[in-house]
C-alpha cells in the first residue's frame, strides 16, 4: 500500500472527512505524529481545491490507534494566492491533533528547497543511545521486553 493510499480521506459532508489510522504506522502502539498530520493535510488539501501545501503545524492532545478518524476542516482565511484552514483530527470524539496549514497556488512558488547541513556532528549510529519501552502501558502485559 502506498503512502497516499495509508493516508486518503474520503469526505462525507461539507467540511468533514474521514480516514483511517491504519496499523504499522506506530511507534511503541502509538500512531506516528507525522502520519496523523498527513491525514489532516490531506483533508485540508481537499478543502483547498488547486492549492498546494505550503507549511503545516500541529498540537498534538492524546494519542492516536489503529482506527477510524474523523478531520474537521475549517477555512481561516481564502486569499488571492494563500489560504490558511484549521483542521481536527479526532477518534471517537477524542481529538488527537489540531493543525493550520497554510496553502498557496502553484504559480506563487518563490523557488527551490533549501537544505541547510546540520552545524554539529552526530556520532556514529553504534554510539546512539537505543531505547527501549519499560513501561507496562508499552505492552499491556505489565512485562519488559528485551531489545529485538
Amino acid at each position: 500500500m502506498s503512502f497516499a493510499e495509508a493516508t486518503a480521506v474520503a469526505l462525507r459532508q461539507d467540511g468533514e472527512y474521514s480516514g483511517e489510522i491504519l496499523p504499522g504506522w506506530d511507534v511503541f502502539g502509538i500512531a506516528s505524529g507525522g502520519y496523523v498530520m498527513t491525514i489532516a493535510a490531506r483533508a485540508m488539501g481537499m478543502a483547498a481545491q488547486d492549492r498546494e501545501l505550503v507549511s503545516i503545524t500541529g498540537y498534538f492532545t492524546n494519542p492516536g490507534r489503529s482506527g477510524v478518524v474523523t478531520v474537521q476542516v475549517q477555512p481561516i482565511k481564502t486569499g488571492k494566492g494563500f489560504s490558511t484552514f484549521g483542521a481536527e483530527v479526532t477518534a471517537n470524539k477524542r481529538p488527537l491533533v489540531s493543525v493550520i496549514g497554510a496553502y498557496a497556488r502553484p504559480d506563487r512558488k518563490t523557488g527551490g528547497t533549501t537544505i541547510v547541513e546540520p552545524s554539529f556532528d552526530l556520532p556514529p549510529p553504534d554510539e546512539c543511545f537505543c531505547g527501549w519501552p519499560t513501561s507496562p502501558a508499552f505492552d499491556g502485559q505489565g512485562e519488559n521486553h528485551d531489545p529485538p
